[in-house]
């Protein structure tokens, strides 16, 4: 009698996975609830725009930080003063089997430098190929309240985009937010001093070509000394996830309750 109550349970829990199962199999969430990520099991690619006072501003790294030892390219765009005020168009694009293009495109304020980067990462770069499996994308505006640097400093990431080849729009989660971030505002729960978004996935992203796009623009005021490195950035991160499919405390409760 208990393997018949086990095999009907378990034939519950199958239809439950199938209930929930998305028509269209790869389906793309926008601004996916942080508290349905579970945790980062994988990480393939880092994408970051900040403001340096002599240093990269615009780079691709391999790791989940961005010391030399996982750059895979980087670009100087000016001094802190030069990208004060800077705004840029972002295009992150992904070819299916290839890799990454991270651009930026100056549309006005500041003075760059380079007023269009281009950073490539489309082979194998420190044994670590850019193909590598993710169903998420994590970025994120953040502002360090903490640096002596400077009195203020705020940074915005608007108009921003996803669209992929044979990818589906959550009917729910489908439209993205736009970030800020400033001096002025406290570090959140867990400490978390940025503003954060998700793009989640039910497929392989790196198995479909993919454009993420948005305007960045960063600025600062009252600069007294040091260098400002990591203290206004953008930062996108493409990961694997878990879970696939959340599942709630009640549903969770009625599969064990079957079970019993």
């Amino acid at each position: 009698m208990r393997i018949l109550t086990t095999l009907f349970a378990l034939s519950a829990l199958a239809c439950f996975f199938l209930s929930v199962a998305p028509v269209d199999a790869a389906t793309v969430a926008l601004d996916y609830p942080n508290s349905l990520i579970q945790g980062v099991v994988g990480e393939n690619g880092q994408f970051r725009y900040r403001i340096s006072n002599t240093n990269f501003d615009h780079s691709i790294a391999n790791g989940s930080v961005i010391p030399p030892s996982t750059w895979v390219a980087s670009a100087n765009l000016g001094t802190h003063t030069s990208l004060n005020n800077a705004a840029w168009d972002f295009t992150l694009t992904y070819v299916a089997g290839v890799g990454y293009t991270f651009t930026l495109q100056h549309l006005g304020g500041g003075s760059p430098s380079i007023t269009n980067s281009a950073l490539n990462w489309t082979s194998v770069v420190g044994g670590i190929p850019p193909t590598r499996p993710f169903n998420a994308i994590e970025f994120y505006a953040q502002v360090q309240n903490s640096s002596t640097s400077y009195t203020a400093a705020t940074i915005d990431v608007t108009n921003l985009n996803f669209t992929g080849a044979g990818l589906s729009i959550d009917a729910v989660y489908n439209t993205l937010r736009n970030l800020h971030d400033d001096k002025t505002i406290a570090p959140g729960p867990g400490g978390n001093d940025l503003d954060l978004e998700w793009i989640k996935a039910d497929v392989d992203l790196s198995l479909y070509s993919w454009v993420f796009t948005g305007r960045v623009v960063a600025t600062f005021a009252g600069y007294t000394s040091g260098n400002i490195d990591e203290r206004i950035k953008f930062n996108i991160k493409t990961v694997k996830v878990e879970p696939s499919v959340p599942i709630d405390e009640m549903t969770w409760g009625q599969i064990k309750s079957l079970m019993r």
